[in-house]
């Protein structure tokens, strides 16, 4: 896996928060929930604690709560709760950052109403805070497959058989559609090569991080079944799965795992494989006959529906990129260079663009030049060295109808390479 030299730091926005007041006295009870929760763990679940310092920003003012004082001594005491501005160097999003060398965990305003939510959320990216501590490196893959229509109808599939197996009260029976869910699982990677080294990566990752939150934040574990069926219910409906079906699958086999090997977070590894996990718990072969079994059994789950409607997805998709290809390849544009990024998005319209690279719907960058908000689409090459918007009339527009561009002190827009490119040139030495 390609190590990278730059600072890059992926804030996902997995709910796709709005930017709102702090409402100081939740925020307080928030932390105050989160805690008893950490504490109440006492680091059973994966063997060190996840209690932390926590910040809620609202980023629009970057007003912000935090549960403690911070180490650049900028918040004031307020009761319980410290609440001062975030320095403009820190991203906005749900993610865990270094701050003065000191883990933090971030959540933008406003928290979910609901307490189960709120709390979900809280222990997920608490999870971000230690999963280096536990060896679960950041590792971040395509999952390109994920956008086609094969793809995503075995996926869909295994969804499927995963929320049967959860509802089962019976043991046999919930063996049954486990082995269902394997069978689509190995059928989609069968098509695929890199499909399970792909797929582990943001598994190990969003996965852990949304079971965590999931097994922690409900204490019966009818709560916890509930909230992965829905959190499956919710995935499947998304637009992308690429960045997203982490927060479907985690929670989902993290569960099943857990009435068949209590102890198996305490075990597990970056480089295992939930369904394999189960496999080998439940003593379960791999059929030798996938493409036979798997359309046989698919139609327990509708799958001639969910064909046909990845079928008609999939040609709306091929316009799509037909139109993304004039905007980014063949159209003029402004080309941002990518060094020390922070990146603010929603995993769940995350798609890859046929000729590399992922596009974002919307997204806001920070890096050394400044800071650019896109509501209008963006490209991000495959290597992370470069992104792509449409260019600008001229090099004094620092904004279209697509995005927002604030440069810092020295940087300008200057002519690309081609007729009608743009791209920022840093300030003089």
């Amino acid at each position: 896996m390609r190590r990278f030299a730059f600072l890059i730091s992926f804030a996902l926005l997995s709910e796709g928060a709005a930017a709102a007041p702090v409402d100081r006295t939740s925020v307080a009870r928030a932390f105050r929930d989160a805690r008893q929760l950490c504490e109440g763990d006492g680091g059973k679940l994966w063997g060190v604690s996840l209690c932390g310092p926590i910040v809620v920003v609202d980023a629009g003012t970057r007003e912000a709560v935090a549960s403690g004082p911070d180490p650049d001594g900028l918040f004031t005491a307020d009761g319980a709760i410290y609440r001062g501005t975030l320095p403009k160097a820190i991203g906005l999003a749900n993610y865990s950052f270094s701050w003065k060398k000191e883990s933090w965990t971030m959540l933008l305003a406003p928290l979910p109403d609901s307490r189960l939510e709120r709390d979900r959320l809280m222990l997920h990216e608490l999870w971000h805070h230690v999963q280096a501590r536990l060896n679960f490196p950041q590792r971040d893959e395509g999952n390109a497959h994920l956008d086609q229509p094969m793809g995503r109808t075995w996926l869909r599939l295994e969804w499927r058989a995963l929320d049967a197996a959860l509802r089962s009260t019976g043991r046999s029976e919930r063996i049954r559609r486990v082995e269902d869910a394997l069978l689509f699982r190995d059928m989609r990677r069968s098509l695929f090569a890199a499909a399970a080294r792909e797929e582990g990566a943001l598994e190990m990752h969003e996965g852990l991080a949304e079971y965590t939150g999931t097994r922690l934040a409900a204490s019966r574990r009818s709560d916890r079944v509930r909230l992965s069926r829905q959190g499956l219910l919710r995935v499947e409906q998304n637009d992308s799965y690429v960045r997203s079906f982490a927060y479907g699958s985690g929670p989902a086999w993290g569960l099943l795992l857990d009435q068949i090997d209590p102890n198996w977070t305490r075990q597990i590894r970056s480089t295992d494989d939930l369904g394999d996990r189960v496999r080998g718990a439940l003593k379960l072969n791999t059929s030798s006959n996938l493409v036979g079994e798997s359309s046989r059994r698919a139609s327990r789950y509708a799958g001639e529906s969910v064909v046909s409607e990845e079928m008609q997805r999939s040609n709306r998709r091929g316009r799509e990129r037909r139109a993304f290809e004039q905007r980014f390849v063949l159209g003029a544009i402004l080309i941002l260079p990518l060094r020390q990024m922070q990146m603010q998005f929603d995993p769940r319209q995350v798609r890859p663009f046929h000729l590399g690279g992922n596009i974002y719907p919307s997204i806001t960058v920070s890096d050394v030049w400044g800071r650019i908000e896109v509501r209008g689409g963006a490209l991000i090459s495959g290597d992370w060295k470069r992104m792509i918007v449409s260019a600008p009339e001229n090099s004094s527009l620092n904004r279209t109808p697509d995005w927002k561009l604030e440069l810092e002190k020295g940087w300008t827009i200057v002519k690309g390479d081609r007729a009608g490119d743009f791209t920022l040139r840093p300030p003089s030495p």
